[in-house]
């Protein structure tokens, strides 16, 4: 995923390298992730349904992702 023009776009899952624009911060369980393009938050606007983008300043319940690793999804 990459947040690109410093996070002012929406995230797009669309690269195979990791530059600053595709790096996270996040944790175990629920986790907020932190754009690095731009130190915002990411936000899942519309329960979901609108494209996620990091401009958010505080935490709220669109901005809380649960995390999960790639062994639980198999």
């Amino acid at each position: 995923m990459t947040a690109e023009n410093a996070a002012r776009a929406s995230l797009i899952p669309n690269r195979y390298d990791v530059g600053g624009w595709e790096q996270f911060d996040s944790g175990n369980g629920y986790a907020a992730l932190i754009a690095r393009a731009n130190g915002k938050l990411v936000t899942a606007d519309n329960g979901g349904n609108s494209p996620l983008i990091a401009n958010r300043t505080s935490v709220g319940t669109w901005e809380l992702f649960f995390v999960v690793t790639m062994d639980e999804l198999n």
